[in-house]
């Protein structure tokens, strides 16, 4: 009895330590790379880069609500009637997400968390000419990793990120319409908590 007292009580005090108890706040960046493949008439697949930023605020004892905005840009080639077409991609999303923080050992946590978005991508083809169009989109993304606490407040962390998303296509060049896309990537990033 004595030993389960005494485990209990050392998880209760690393939490305690790490600011991940109701009422923290957390600020946080986060950056990855990845790759795409999109379900569509076309062939596509791509690379991407993207800088994400979150807050979010612990309802209970390792559990967080928050929100997340991103940032992307891309340049990549589609596959499209046996030709290929050049794009220049810049993309915004953000959403609400819900968050779990599981205490390990000193100083680590591992982490799931899940969202659901919104997405705005504007891009531009250059083909036969130079196209514009503006797709929307809804996600719903899920990533776990590792994190590692260097001070009770400062948190690098890494994962992996599984996200799909569903596009509605409008523009003057319209090829793509009803895409979805799914992809895989691995997470950098760093958290302060308050």
């Amino acid at each position: 009895m004595t030993g389960i007292t005494i485990v209990i009580s050392a998880t209760a005090f690393e939490t305690e330590a790490r600011l991940i108890n109701k009422g923290s706040i957390s600020i946080g960046g986060s950056s990855n790379l990845g790759i795409s493949n999109e379900s569509s008439d076309d062939d596509n697949d791509r690379t991407f880069y993207n800088i994400d930023g979150s807050v979010g605020y612990f309802i209970f004892n390792n559990v967080e609500l928050g929100s997340s905005l991103g940032l992307y840009y891309n340049d990549y080639r589609h596959n499209y009637v046996n030709d290929i077409h050049y794009s220049d991609t810049k993309q915004y999303g953000i959403g609400p997400f819900i968050a779990y923080h599981i205490p390990v050992n000193d100083p680590s946590n591992f982490y799931i968390q899940c969202g659901f978005g919104f997405t705005k991508i504007e891009y531009t083809e250059y083909d036969d000419g130079i196209w514009d169009n503006d797709v929307d989109g809804k996600n719903i993304s899920v990533s776990g990793g590792w994190e590692y606490f260097f001070t009770s407040s400062v948190a690098g962390r890494i994962g992996l990120h599984y996200s799909h998303t569903d596009w509605d296509y409008t523009g003057e060049h319209v090829f793509n319409t009803g895409n979805t896309s799914t992809s895989y990537s691995t997470d950098v990033g760093l958290k302060i908590f308050f």
